[in-house]
This record gives C-alpha cells, sequence and structure tokens, in this order.
C-alpha cells in the first residue's frame, strides 16, 4: 500500500516539475531517469530487446542494445512533453510542428459524411490530435 502512494506522489512531483522547470532540464533529467530505468527494470529491457529482435531482424546484438537503450530515453522525452501538454499554446504549436495535407481533410468533410483520420505512433502522436482539436473546436 505505502508503494502505491509513494508511486503517486513521485508521479505528481514530477508532474509539477514538467510544468515548471525549463524544458530542456527536463529533457536532461528524463533522459537521465531512463538510463536509470532501463539498468535497474530487466524484465521491460528484455521485453523491448525483443520486440527491437523482430523489427531488427539483420541487427547485431550490439545495435539492439543501443537502440533499446534510446527507446527508454525516447520515452522518458515523450512523458515530459506529455505532461507539460496543458502548456502548450499557439506559438509552441506553430514553433514546432507542421499540418501538410489540409486539403484533404476538407475534401473529405465537404461532402457532410466525417472523415476517419489515421496515424503513425511516431514520436509525440498526440501532438496531432491537439493539432486537429485547435483546428476544429467544435
Amino acid at each position: 500500500m505505502w508503494k502505491n502512494k509513494l508511486k503517486y506522489v513521485l508521479y505528481r512531483i514530477i508532474m509539477w516539475g514538467c510544468l515548471v522547470l525549463p524544458h530542456r532540464f527536463l529533457y536532461w533529467c528524463a533522459l537521465r531517469m531512463a538510463d536509470f530505468q532501463w539498468l535497474v527494470d530487466k524484465r521491460a529491457r528484455e521485453s523491448v530487446k525483443a520486440n527491437l529482435r523482430v523489427v531488427l531482424p539483420e541487427a547485431s546484438e550490439a545495435r539492439i542494445e543501443y537502440e533499446t537503450r534510446w527507446v527508454f530515453r525516447n520515452f522518458g522525452k515523450y512523458l515530459t512533453e506529455f505532461f507539460r501538454f496543458s502548456r502548450f499554446d499557439d506559438r509552441f504549436f506553430s514553433r514546432h510542428t507542421a499540418l501538410d495535407g489540409r486539403q484533404h481533410l476538407d475534401e473529405a468533410l465537404s461532402h457532410n459524411k466525417g472523415a476517419i483520420i489515421l496515424s503513425a505512433h511516431l514520436s509525440n502522436w498526440e501532438l496531432g490530435a491537439a493539432i486537429m482539436h485547435k483546428m476544429f473546436p467544435e
């Protein structure tokens, strides 16, 4: 029971930190925390390695190890962005995102039948949903 409370408190501290600390410092912290997680969580590390062996069947074990560590690191950086979502404003979106092909969506919607949008799960894909919400707030 106390472990769950401790996890919750740590989670809230991290969320707060992501809202008030500078972005570059947060990335630095995220990389350190991800490296620590990579080091101590053998089960997760082996799971990522197994997945990468499927995706990169020709890769050497050294390459798999390298990519595994970067999976942890990129996830850590992603979490800092996820926790900062409430701070993203128009300036953030104009500096860090680009929308190409809006005309295709407008064309599909012009038929008044709706549209289905598919996205690859790459990078911070939630930003795409945030952009769509900004474009079509109703």
